[in-house]
């Protein structure tokens, strides 16, 4: 439609030429909305109609200064254009006022196009107004707004819209549809910021057999599934798609309705694919595809989400080869719209989703942080909440609490602050307890569970949730000690989840109760949870996958049988096929389970004088107890830590002294202090290290902006990673001075690798300048608010024990030491500096580093010769090993 001239009225800009409609402009009533106007739409030709207080009028005005039957309206038609003829039925004075001049009672009176009326308090504007091109424009203005992310200036003006009223059931399809069309996009950007409630209800509305506009309906109904199928209502989801296909069906003769059809028959994939019914999912989608390709102009975006749909359908029936080859498809395209961008987001989220299950945390992290900052651009909030709670996750199962919890944080504030979402709001309760829970702390664990269930309260179809919730309380119990309500919530959630066809994580809650009853030695209760076990995994034909898991409990039930050798035997081969497996609660707990047993072998040969079979016992538990405390300490759990600690305390003292000297002293010095003499820890020698230094810059405006708990979960997530860094680089960590790490690498200054000392500093120091912009970003929204700086310098030292008899630590001198130092105050925030030596040392390995300007010489406080450095170009240059993360 051609673009019209506009007349100004006191707040808006009305067309005044086409086809006019004879409209009513509410700009002032005590009722109206001071930033939206009312438009009163009067048809043509019109009889009478009344406006007053009273319900009986046509037009009902809430305002006290008016009568009840104030005036009446008659549209009257000339040669130019129609006017409106005005009855004054009160009886007060000067109520009524044509413009300026008031109407007498019981007089009649013409408004022409442009006149102003007051009745009362109340003004309102009589014009010739082309309503339908004013409702596209406010439309075009809507989605250019959805299209930029200002949802909320979008919304007011959808809600503007709203305010239209007809009156007299105006004659106009076209009118009415975008009367419908304004309502549908309102419930849209309302389901997109988490609304949930609000988008339902007006999705629901458009979804009524009442809604005649059939392609409207359709697409409200796919949305509407959508959502519930978010909330697992699969039922309702399911109704809505039986209540509708009737009707639908029959509009397939015209092949321009395919587009709607494959609309319907997405949304059936997508609920099949819920309820794991993979191939009755795929040939749905597959329908709705041959739909897409029969219409005269296939839609790009709904093809690209049908192919979403089918990797999101491969992946819950754990066919993720498959899911991942339809995912790729998705993420290779460059060339994107802002819709196919949101649907390339989520592949990236769900590409992110998959590498985590396969324990590739480092390429899980950079899909989901691609997808994040799509959605940040495009100012989605609930689906950027989505997917900074699908990085927490990555973190947890990475073992990297601190990062997961921050970022469960973050997903927590949008929820607060941008979403309302209450289902979100108990997921992220959820995780965050589950974090407590691998902590070891169950009662703040508990805290984050009841909160969960709280924000389940009044939430229809939450059922499948709830199963989860039920097995975290039950974790959560068995680690208090509190037996009784352990047991009935792993056997609520085990029976819910196999009321929901979810077999495999039925198969694990039957796994965990049975290990949870043996604690208690409840031999025939355990025996026959493992028999339902294996009938769940058989269900879905995965009983080859986890038969290790299940050997390990059948060998724990043969030993309280007492069949010693036949428990022996299982749990060597169990163990041995679970090694291969990744580090998990369930395979410290086996390690934890096997070393027990051990030790009471140990303890009993020892008794009976067999000092050669209690040995080998002993070192076998001990070994079991080594294994077990490395997967505790790799998936951070500390509760199961707590456990190992006690058992290699009874087991070996030695051991448990070396156990607790490792988390304050690195391995290389370890043995000496366990198993040297005092004059053996004062011998020191010169050896040739490299030392690095790394500082927080913006670390004292942030102490003086955030509260001290804030200060100190930076601190540490800085010294988490910094550390994990330094020791996968083959360094070791010295001493932490303030928010300053210091830290040194052995071994040969020639040939590529971790081996080059040299290197391996510089490759360990930019990323942990990296690493630092991340953590900025996660805790400040800004990669400039907290960066890094480092200095690095090789060269020979003195190692070894440094000290007193009263203190002692294990550290390096000399001017190596002073130089790194020095150079480290000398960078700016984001540089890594060199000495001239180190670089030598990375050069004449062949480094892929590039340097920027140098050599530099710049003279350094207390020391009487220049340093000669190199700025390293961490910008463009990448590091001959990976980011170790």
């Amino acid at each position: 439609m051609t673009s019209l001239p506009y007349a100004k009225t006191s707040q808006l800009y009305l067309p005044v030429k086409g086809q006019p409609l004879a409209c009513l402009v509410v700009l002032a009533s005590p009722e109206a909305d001071e930033h939206a106007l009312q438009f009163i739409l009067l048809s043509q030709p019109l009889q009478k109609v009344t406006i007053g207080r009273s319900p009986e009028c046509t037009i009902v005005l809430k305002d006290s200064t008016i009568s009840w039957a104030h005036i009446s309206l008659e549209v009257i038609q000339s040669q130019n254009g129609p006017s409106l003829k005005v009855q004054n039925l009160s009886t007060k004075e000067s109520t009524t006022l044509i413009g300026d001049k008031p109407l007498g009672t019981k007089v009649d009176g013409l408004l022409l196009s442009g006149d102003l009326l007051r009745l009362g308090n109340t003004e309102l504007r009589y014009v010739h107004f082309n309503h339908e091109a004013h409702l596209e424009k406010q439309l075009e203005a809507v989605n250019r707004l959805a299209r930029e992310g200002q949802h909320e200036r979008a919304l007011s003006f959808l809600q503007m819209i709203q305010k239209h009223r007809l009156i007299h059931g105006l004659n106009s399809t076209s009118l009415e549809r975008l009367l419908r069309v304004a309502l549908y996009q309102e419930a849209w950007l309302h389901s997109i910021q988490g609304k949930w409630n609000r988008a339902i209800e007006l999705f629901g509305e458009l979804a009524s057999p009442d809604n005649i506009m059939m392609d409207l309906r359709i697409r409200a109904t796919f949305q509407l599934g959508t959502i519930y199928l978010q909330k697992n209502d699969l039922e309702k989801a399911q109704s809505l798609i039986d209540a509708i296909w009737p009707e639908a069906e029959p509009m397939s003769y015209n092949p321009e309705n395919g587009y709607f059809l494959a609309l319907l028959r997405c949304l059936h994939g997508m609920t099949l694919a819920r309820q794991r019914d993979l191939s009755a999912a795929q040939a749905a989608f597959k329908e709705a595809t041959t739909y897409l390709q029969g219409t005269p102009k296939p839609s790009k975006t709904l093809s690209s989400r049908i192919l979403l749909e089918q990797a999101i359908a491969a992946f819950l029936s754990d066919q993720l080869d498959l899911a991942l080859n339809q995912l790729e498809r998705l993420t290779d395209e460059m060339d994107l719209t802002d819709k196919l961008k949101v649907i390339r987001g989520e592949a990236l989220r769900y590409r992110g989703i998959i590498y985590s299950r396969r324990r590739d945390f480092e390429q899980a992290d950079t899909f989901l942080r691609d997808a994040v900052q799509i959605f940040q651009d495009k100012k989605w909030k609930f689906l950027e909440c989505k997917g900074q709670k699908s990085r927490a996750i990555n973190y947890h199962s990475w073992g990297r609490l601190e990062e997961a919890t921050v970022h469960l944080q973050l997903s927590q504030k949008l929820l607060e602050t941008e979403v309302e979402n209450q289902y979100e709001h108990a997921v992220v309760a959820a995780h965050l307890g589950k974090i407590y829970l691998t902590r070891g702390d169950a009662h703040e664990a508990l805290r984050w569970f009841e909160l969960e269930r709280s924000r389940q309260t009044g939430i229809s179809g939450i059922a499948h949730s709830q199963a989860y919730t039920h097995q975290n309380f039950a974790r959560a119990y068995r680690n208090l000690g509190r037996r009784e309500e352990a047991t009935q919530h792993y056997m609520l959630a085990a029976r819910m989840l196999g009321e929901f066809s979810n077999f495999v994580p039925q198969g694990w809650a039957l796994v965990e109760l049975c290990r949870h009853r043996l604690e208690g030695t409840d031999v025939p209760g355990a025996s026959a949870d493992l028999a339902n076990a294996e009938r769940s995994f058989a269900t879905v034909g995965r009983s080859r996958d986890f038969s290790p898991m299940l050997d390990a409990v059948r060998a724990q039930i043969a030993w309280l049988k007492g069949q010693e050798d036949k428990a022996l035997s299982i749990f060597t081969s169990s163990i041995t096929a679970l090694e291969s497996s990744a580090p998990s609660y369930f395979l410290g707990e086996t390690y934890l389970i096997y070393g027990r047993i051990r030790s009471a072998l140990h303890r009993r040969e020892a008794q009976r004088g067999d000092t050669a079979a209690a040995s080998l016992h002993q070192e076998e538990a001990k070994r079991l107890f080594g294994k077990g405390i490395d997967c505790a300490a790799h998936q951070s759990l500390g509760y199961l830590a707590e456990q190992f600690r006690k058992e290699i305390e009874s087991l070996d003292p030695k051991e448990f002294v070396k156990l607790i000297l490792s988390r304050f002293v690195s391995s290389e010095p370890l043995d000496q202090l366990v198993n040297k003499s005092f004059q053996d820890l004062n011998a020191s020698q010169i050896e040739d290290r490299t030392v690095l230094f790394v500082d927080l810059c913006g670390y004292t405006a942030m102490a003086e902006r955030e509260n001290l708990h804030e200060l100190r979960d930076t601190l540490n997530e800085f010294y988490g990673f910094a550390t994990r860094i330094i020791q996968q680089h083959g360094g070791m960590v010295d001493k932490f001075i303030g928010d300053c790490v210091m830290a040194f690498f052995k071994g040969p200054t020639t040939g590529v690798g971790v081996q080059n000392q040299a290197l391996a500093a510089v490759n360990a120091a930019s990323t942990i300048v990296a690493e630092v912009e991340r953590l900025s970003e996660r805790r400040f929204s800004s990669a400039r608010m907290l960066q890094a700086s480092a200095g690095i310098c090789t060269g020979k030292l003195l190692v070894g024990m440094l000290g007193s008899l009263q203190h002692m630590s294990y550290t390096c001198i000399g001017d190596v030491v002073n130089v790194a130092a020095r150079l480290q105050g000398l960078a700016k925030p984001g540089q890594v500096l060199i000495a001239n030596e180190t670089y030598r040392a990375c050069m004449g390995s062949g480094s892929p580093w590039m340097m920027g300007e140098g050599p530099l010489k710049q003279q350094v406080k207390n020391r009487v010769k220049p340093v000669q450095y190199w700025i390293v170009d961490t910008l463009h240059s990448r590091p001959v090993t990976s980011p170790a993360r």
